[in-house]
């Protein structure tokens, strides 16, 4: 019979499938005549289904150890249904290898509190296939001839945000910053240059072009508001926010508020330089400090 996974919570697509692996599958189990919670974010109250231990259902679920939980109590799983679920971890629930064969598709979680991954480790990675020229150049008489060898190589780049979110901020386009995200674009505007032709664009210029509330083009001269910790569970997705040392913006620290993770939340921004995409980031990994960002007082 199927795994009986009851899950009742609407969730939000992350990115593309992982892929397959032959390696066996690890996963949380528990023991027959158990039963466990499954919940959506690792704190009581989010709970969206029910891991049974009984002779009609696969009492596991994939692991997932690339999460970072900083509460011990807590276990992270792929549900049946995709989903990043949390556990709580006692003598019940035991690392096996999976007792039947684990189907992993497009993973998806919860926007109010995105999983921070470990090492730089996706839950869906996105391959993509570049191409690197290498030159070899041997002497002959009477004139040199040069060989030209293509060799494939592969990078990895995945999203993790809110595609659509219950309730977006009024002040920013949130469709133009997701598609930015999702076609890893980088958002130039006119009033924002990086300086000593480093080339990119900096993080002012992604609110510039995407928040229409913005009074001026000039971030220096924006007042910070409330601070973004401290109104995280309320304040919409697609928030322009900003970094602050006391009153004085931090350089490069703009963005777009993506949604609460623990003791830090996520953010969508770009920097100056070669890789000047938008990407989504821990706010914590950005400036060290998630109660350095504050909403601005438009």
């Amino acid at each position: 019979m199927l795994p009986h996974l009851v899950i009742f919570v609407s969730v939000f697509v992350a990115s593309r499938a992982i892929p397959t692996t032959t390696k066996p599958q690890q996963c949380w189990c528990i023991d027959q005549a158990e039963q466990k919670d499954l919940f959506r974010c690792p704190r009581e109250g989010t709970a969206v289904g029910t891991l049974y231990g009984d002779i009609f259902d696969d009492p596991c679920i994939l692991r997932e150890d690339d999460i970072n939980v900083q509460d011990p109590v807590w276990v992270v799983g792929i549900s049946d249904d995709n989903q990043v679920v949390y556990i709580k971890h006692d003598y019940s629930v035991v690392p096996k290898t999976c007792l039947y064969p684990k189907s992993r598709g497009k993973v998806t979680f919860d926007p109010s509190c995105p999983p921070v991954m470990l090492n730089g480790a996706t839950l869906n990675p996105t391959t993509t296939t570049t191409t690197t020229t290498t030159t070899t150049t041997t002497t002959t008489t009477p004139k040199p001839t040069t060989t030209t060898t293509q060799k494939p190589t592969t990078t990895q780049r995945t999203i993790l945000v809110p595609v659509t979110p219950v309730q977006t901020s009024p002040k920013c386009n949130y469709a133009n910053i997701l598609q930015a995200i999702q076609q890893q674009l980088s958002v130039p505007h006119a009033d924002a240059l990086c300086p000593g032709g480093q080339g990119g664009n900096p993080s002012e210029a992604l609110l510039y072009a995407h928040c229409m509330a913005a009074p001026d083009h000039d971030a220096l001269t924006w007042s910070a508001l409330d601070k973004v910790m401290d109104v995280c569970s309320t304040l919409p997705i697609g928030e322009p926010i900003g970094a602050y040392l006391g009153k004085i913006p931090m350089a490069g620290s703009y963005g777009i508020f993506l949604g609460c993770f623990g003791n830090s939340f996520t953010i969508a921004t770009q920097d100056c330089g070669a890789n000047s995409a938008v990407t989504a980031k821990d706010a914590i990994a950005l400036t060290g400090d998630a109660n350095l960002f504050f909403t601005f007082d438009w």
